[in-house]
């Protein structure tokens, strides 16, 4: 009884085994089966339209637009189903690609782990060990003071301009003064306030 079950647990294993590859195949198959249906059909329409051409005389039309109606509708169902059919097997197939390469970034988790832990298994130095270099006293730093400025030996002479200076403006004019006006009425004698 147990080896018939560790049989069927190995098969089981077998079956699921590389499930992204056998989604991405399934995506394959069932896209030609759905294009080549698809192709057939156009084909039987376009064939019905031929034999059958006479049918349309039925609706009032004559028996060569049947003919050539059929033959387009047949074109059309051919390559828009064989689109179709490619266009509806990508979610499929994204879905094999995808679990292609989580199984295959576990994997290459699995491995880094196993060097991670190989390299943390080294015997490590002990504690009292003497260091494998000749140590050296550190020495404090010196604070690093700013540079001076160094003085020019003579003044600086002022930079010539590229272009002559302006002329000097004009002083604007003054403004005129203002009239006084008198508090109390002009008498007839008074003659130095404006009239």
């Amino acid at each position: 009884m147990q080896f018939t079950l560790q049989i069927k647990e190995r098969e089981a294993n077998q079956m699921f085994r590389n499930i992204g590859k056998k989604i991405k195949g399934l995506a394959s198959v069932l896209f030609w089966i759905q294009a080549i249906l698809y192709i057939l059909t156009g084909i039987g329409i376009i064939i019905f339209s031929i034999v059958g051409g006479n049918y349309m005389s039925r609706f009032g039309l004559s028996g060569g637009i049947g003919i050539a109606l059929g033959i387009i509708v047949g074109l059309l169902t051919a390559g828009l189903g064989f689109l179709l059919a490619w266009l509806s097997q990508f979610i499929l197939y994204g879905f094999g690609e995808l679990i292609d390469k989580t199984a295959e970034t576990e994997k290459n988790t699995a491995e880094l782990k196993k060097k991670l832990e190989s390299l943390s298994a080294a015997p490590a130095a002990p504690a009292h060990a003497a260091p494998a270099y000749a140590a050296r006293p550190v020495q404090p730093q010196q604070p690093v003071r700013p540079a001076q400025p160094q003085q020019p030996a003579q003044p600086q002479q002022p930079a010539q301009p590229a272009y002559p200076p302006r002329p000097a403006q004009p002083a604007a004019p003054a403004a005129p003064a203002a009239p006084v006006y008198p508090s109390q009425p002009q008498q007839p004698g008074n003659t130095n306030l404006p009239r």
